[in-house]
């Protein structure tokens, strides 16, 4: 059944083409896939079908805490509670789901069975993404429901249904983002199976052609990076595309310093450079509370606040919302959540590596490589509510643990037949 949920939800944007009809049918059946995994997580309680064990304790303690958390920095900036169900939602929706895997029968839900189908679905999207760079809105046409469903039900158009003359391919999502974010999750795992150099470098080639179509620099950059990384073994063939790379970059930035220069200013007045540099420093200087608990998710109160600043990034006067800042994810999550909740998530990062370094490398470093991910993209995008990758993520960390779990069962096992003999 989880497997035909996870199904569903890569490809709900597709299967609502065919709903489009009834516009009360799509949202139901959108809020249906969102709270699916919280309402099987509270019925297999009561049924007594999840067993919580410390890890899979570990797991349902960050989430009641951070449910906690988030409540707590509305209260203390006496703001609006109604932001809460939909801000910590669309971040933890599939976290529940990590927690019902983490005790399911280990012969369906290990990293061997991970790997068997994001592979499968990794060769799916990749197709779809190919056909799509070469038949474009042809294909788009067959995949997605149509713009009116949009601006009847959601009073806006997606980015891939946005006019624009830079086409950015996105096969069964309606954000390029979500599609790019997703093959990179997929391709990690990929690089963990034993296959041929040849056939890695191929699915490599078609992941970078993919995600650089699909529009997103830092995306791309992270792929072509962890390429370079994992796939070129020799020394002198590692040496020798280094010292290129630097070689091509510096005169990239010299012939285009002028371009590079006007860029940072830009992002400096505007958006993502002026928050790290301007907002961050004076949400600092703002009062210990602020600092500790945030200023809550409820966004007219946060808007206000941060439109009280001496510098505030054009972007967020010009747009008259927050999406600017949410982009840089950690630094929101720091601003509306607070240092507790910051040091919170770390500390859950840190146990995740530490679970992680009880498997296999193999198993190991496709956690650790998704970390990786989400660190370096989650300073120009909102990675843990990109919905695709968030359920990526919480599927590993369900069998991260219950394959931990099911180890130490093993090991247990073995020491009392040692000690009976």
């Amino acid at each position: 059944m989880l497997l035909l949920y996870i199904s569903v939800t890569l490809f709900e944007w597709f299967i609502i083409k065919w709903i489009a009809f009834n516009p009360t049918l799509v949202v139901y059946f959108r809020l249906a896939l969102d709270v699916f995994p919280t309402i099987l997580f509270v019925l297999s309680l009561i049924l007594q079908q999840v067993k919580i064990v410390r890890l899979s304790l570990y797991l349902l303690s960050f989430y009641l805490i951070s449910l906690a958390l988030f409540i707590v920095s509305i209260l203390v900036q006496g703001a609006s509670m109604s932001s809460i169900p939909g801000h910590f939602g669309v971040i933890f929706r599939f976290a529940p789901l990590s927690i019902i895997i983490s005790s399911l029968h280990y012969y369906h839900w290990n990293f061997d069975r991970l790997r068997i189908w994001a592979v499968r679905f990794l060769y799916i999207f990749l197709a779809l993404g190919v056909l799509e760079v070469i038949l474009q809105n042809n294909l788009r046409k067959v995949l997605l429901p149509s713009s009116e469903l949009f601006e009847n039900i959601f009073d806006r158009l997606p980015v891939a249904l946005q006019p624009s003359d830079d086409y950015q391919i996105s096969t069964t999502f309606v954000n390029p983002i979500e599609y790019c974010f997703l093959i990179i999750g997929l391709y990690i795992i990929f690089l963990s199976i034993d296959t041929s150099f040849r056939k890695k470098l191929l699915i490599s080639f078609l992941c970078l052609l993919v995600t650089f179509n699909s529009g997103s620099i830092a995306g791309f950059l992270f792929l072509l990076i962890l390429i370079y990384v994992v796939l070129i073994k020799k020394p002198f063939f590692k040496y020798l595309i280094y010292l290129s790379g630097i070689v091509a970059a510096s005169v990239i930035i010299y012939r285009n310093w002028e371009t590079i220069s006007w860029y940072f200013e830009i992002s400096y007045q505007y958006n993502r450079l002026g928050i790290i540099l301007n907002t961050l420093p004076e949400f600092l200087s703002s009062g210990l509370i602020n600092v500790l608990f945030g200023i809550g998710s409820d966004e007219n109160h946060a808007y206000e606040l941060i439109t009280s600043y001496k510098t505030v990034p054009l972007m967020i006067y010009y747009d008259k919302n927050l999406a600017g800042l949410d982009d840089v994810y950690w630094i929101a999550l720091l601003i509306y959540h607070g240092l507790i909740f910051i040091i919170l998530l770390g500390y859950f990062f840190v146990l995740i590596i530490n679970a992680s370094n009880q498997m296999n490398r193999a198993d190991s470093l496709i956690i650790k490589r998704l970390l990786l991910l989400m660190f370096c993209l989650g300073f120009i995008n909102q990675i843990m509510e990109v919905k695709p990758f968030s359920l990526l993520f919480w599927t590993t960390i369900g069998i991260l643990v219950n394959t931990v779990l099911n180890h130490k069962r093993w090991l247990n096992h073995n020491e009392g037949i040692s000690e009976t003999i």
